[in-house]
Formats: structure tokens, C-alpha cells, sequence
């Protein structure tokens, strides 16, 4: 089989693909209300529907069609620290989207690699936020109204809970893989 041909995906894109696509979607609707006063742009509301809802769908279509897909799904997890440092920089580090958002990248890439993945995400992150101030200056907009801040809340709590039902059911097909496993060591013996 090569690389190009479709295979069931691996429960790493799978479950992250379930998860970036709802929790990107909160997302989006958070930016909405944070920004529907300011009348942003159509440049701008097309790059937010590219980045919260055709991305998820691009990175799902390529881990689904790669060799390797556990390691196409870290360096997605790379490329959402980027991306999403790039957003949080560009509207001024608003502080109930920026705190899920970053914690977010830092778990989800934790969840694989420990502590170094939290460090590649904040990493990713911060140079995000060098290219937007080199690029376009650095400022700082932490505020947020209610609705704005009450919808990066729920992002946050769905994000955890998601990741919480994903850990659980992973756990509970370990735990019967090694029941399958010592039931058939005994049957042969």
C-alpha cells in the first residue's frame, strides 16, 4: 500500500481529529463574538474559516494518508502551536482566548510527549508571537467581554472533557487488551 491510498486511521488521528474539529469550532465562535464589533474584514473571516474549519479536516485527510501517521499527527500538533500563537499574537493576546488556547496546544501535546511537548507547544507559541511582532509590532489587548470570555470557558472545559473521555476509552481498550492477552496465555497453557 502506499503512502497516497486511504487506511482505517490511527486511533491518534481519529481521536484528535474529533477533537480539533469541535474545539476549533468553539473557537471560531468565540473570535466571532470577539470581533463582530470590529468588523474585521473578509480577508479575516476567510482565514478563521480556513484555520477552525477546513484545517482540522485537512490535517484528519493527510494523517489518514501518510505512512506514518502517529508522527504526521505530532507535527500537526506542532503546526497547531504555530498557527494558533500566529491568531492569539495577531488579536493582542486576548486573555480568555489566548489561556485555552495555549493550555490547550500544551496538553494536547503533552498527552504524546510529556513534558517536552508542552515546551514544543509553548515554544511554538512564543515564536508565533516573535513573527507577528517583527512582522506587523507587538500589542497587547487582554480584554475580553463576558460573552467572549464565558464561551473561552466552555472551549476550556469541552477541550478537557474530550481529551478526558479520549484518555478513559483508550484506557479501557488497554484494559481489555491485557485481559484478551492473559486469557490467551492461560488457554495455551
Amino acid at each position: 500500500m502506499n503512502g497516497l491510498e486511504q487506511r482505517s486511521p490511527h486511533w491518534m488521528v481519529r481521536m484528535n481529529h474529533r477533537v480539533r474539529t469541535l474545539v476549533f469550532l468553539a473557537v471560531l465562535i468565540q473570535l466571532c463574538t470577539h470581533l463582530w464589533q470590529q468588523s474585521p474584514g473578509t480577508t479575516f473571516w476567510l482565514l478563521a474559516m480556513l484555520q477552525f474549519v477546513l484545517y482540522p479536516h485537512l490535517v484528519y485527510w493527510l494523517g489518514t494518508r501518510t505512512q506514518n501517521p502517529s508522527r504526521a499527527e505530532l507535527w500537526a500538533l506542532r503546526l497547531d502551536a504555530l498557527l494558533l500563537g500566529l491568531w492569539i499574537a495577531c488579536l493582542g493576546f486576548p486573555l480568555w482566548i489566548a489561556f485555552p488556547v495555549a493550555i490547550g496546544t500544551a496538553i494536547s501535546s503533552a498527552v504524546y510527549l510529556g513534558a517536552a511537548g508542552a515546551l514544543q507547544s509553548v515554544l511554538g507559541l512564543l515564536i508565533a508571537a516573535v513573527v507577528v511582532a517583527a512582522t506587523h509590532g507587538l500589542r497587547f489587548q487582554p480584554h475580553t467581554d463576558l460573552l467572549t470570555s464565558s464561551l473561552g470557558m466552555l472551549a476550556l472545559a469541552l477541550y478537557l472533557l474530550l481529551v478526558a473521555q479520549s484518555a478513559h476509552k483508550r484506557g479501557q481498550q488497554l484494559r481489555t487488551a491485557r485481559e484478551n492477552l492473559r486469557r490467551d496465555r492461560k488457554s495455551v497453557v
